[in-house]
């Protein structure tokens, strides 16, 4: 895996879910590295340039949302209560730092120039892009503040949280998208449309946070960026060759202000693109999902090089983000604190077979439709696996009260098993840990009619 130094913060954003879920001592390691560089005001360091003792710089002002979402990821992915308490004094001294930055008063962070992971591509006031990910590393704190009953924090951040979402909606949401970027105290806008301008509910969705924006508004945007982004390679364009095939790439201006000359804004990044098909997904547009991520994956064909997506330098590691892709069209949910398991399929929801891993082990999810009945399966291939409840994504072919006609089996023999139903999700809640071992099959099932 390459980077622009030898750990990049705001590209492990994006590429370390699969390291978090693998690998979650290395992830954490990464991430105690990191927070030993902040500095006193809270800013988190960029990357480090051939040393791990001096990074290159700490002015990025998406790096401290971005490093309080992938603590919490890998807390609810590993259950490391230790590591939440080390990382949250870290946490709050970024997050106040941005809340800082708010000159306007309207609960969300500022930019100011090329301050994010798009480096020389500039942005002022409130953008999409720092903003959304703001919103969600609210949304992640106020539930590590409960964790850690913080009340003064928690508070703190629900307030930030309910002002900043209004703030995002009135200042960005045009009624078709979310533009780039305004900037209330200079009476300027930027009405292009950011290809990652959700991302923040992206994390939100991979976390199980919930919504942090509009969902409608949320899928319009993403909808339209597939409208927009999606273009055929050219002459000049960043990153890729002139007849690579489809690209999707970070921004347009459907109506007019594009800037001169190429940038970050006129070619595709490959960790983006991925991120974004995952975001599709989410939203259930698993159409359009799959069409970015074969076009991208038949660009790298084209130029015979598959494994070596390209941004800043070869065999780049922000398109682990593909990763994601998977956990969107499964509807991966792990939570090791609560010892709870899920899925909500989103391909092939009646003939559907996955791998899932958790940090601790790894298996197949299979979603089927048979005799009557509608049935989910996990089969346990190595590790341990020690669940307290399974959780599976309801929708209309799941049948209209799965829990009164409910069978959950543990190789074969009945479980005492409880389900309930809430929010389109069914919670199988466990009478005992089921404590799966290596090879062993639960499966959870109901008639499709009260017949």
């Amino acid at each position: 895996m390459g980077c622009c130094g030898l750990q990049t913060l705001d590209v492990a954003f994006y590429g370390y879910h699969p390291i978090s879920l693998l690998f979650p001592h290395q992830q954490k390691t990464s991430m105690r590295l990191t927070a030993r560089h902040q500095k006193p005001d809270g800013q988190m360091p960029h990357f480090f340039p051939g040393t791990f003792e001096h990074p290159d710089a700490w002015y990025k002002i998406d790096l401290m949302p971005a490093f309080a979402l992938m603590v919490y990821r890998d807390y609810l992915w590993s259950g490391d209560h230790a590591y939440l308490r080390e990382m949250w004094p870290v946490i709050t001294k970024a997050l106040a730092y941005d809340q800082r930055t708010d000159k306007d008063k309207d609960f969300l962070p500022d930019d100011h120039g090329p301050d994010t992971t798009f480096d020389s591509w500039p942005m002022n006031g409130t953008t999409s892009y720092v903003s959304s990910l703001f919103l969600a590393a609210l949304a992640a704190g106020i539930r590590m503040a409960w964790v850690l009953g913080d009340t003064e924090t928690e508070a703190n951040y629900k307030q930030w949280l309910e002002k900043g979402k209004k703030s995002f909606e009135s200042e960005l949401w045009n009624g078709h998208y979310y533009q780039m970027a305004r900037d209330i105290n200079a009476g300027t806008q930027n009405a292009g449309i950011l290809l990652a301008g959700t991302v923040g509910q992206w994390y939100a969705d991979i976390c199980d946070l919930g919504d942090i924006l509009p969902r409608d508004h949320v899928k319009s945007h993403n909808e339209a960026a597939f409208h927009y982004c999606r273009q055929k390679t050219r002459v000049g364009m960043p990153y890729v060759n002139p007849d690579d095939g489809i690209a999707y790439i970070n921004g347009f201006w459907p109506h007019g202000g594009t800037p001169e000359g190429e940038g970050y804004w006129s070619g595709p990044w490959t960790g983006i693109e991925y991120m974004y098909s995952s975001s599709l997904a989410y939203l259930g547009r698993t159409d359009l999902a799959v069409t970015v991520t074969t076009d991208v994956y038949n660009r790298y064909v084209h130029r015979r090089a598959p494994w070596d997506h390209v941004e800043c330098g070869n065999h780049y590691f922000r398109p682990l983000s593909v990763w994601t892709v998977l956990l969107a069209l499964q509807g991966f949910r792990w939570d090791a604190i609560r010892r709870s398991l899920g899925f909500t399929p989103r391909i092939s929801e009646t003939n559907h077979r996955s791998l899932f891993c958790t940090a601790a082990g790894w298996g197949e999810y299979f979603a089927l439709t048979s005799g009557g009945r509608r049935i989910h399966r996990v089969l346990h291939q190595a590790g341990k696996l020690v669940l307290s409840e399974f959780t599976i994504g309801m929708s209309p072919a799941e049948g209209t009260d799965p829990t009164t006609f409910l069978r959950v089996t543990y190789n074969g023999v009945p479980v005492e098993a409880a389900g309930k139903v809430s929010n389109n999700r069914m919670t199988i809640s466990f009478t005992h840990p089921l404590r799966m071992k290596m090879g062993s099959t639960l499966e959870v099932s109901w008639a499709l009619t009260n017949e």
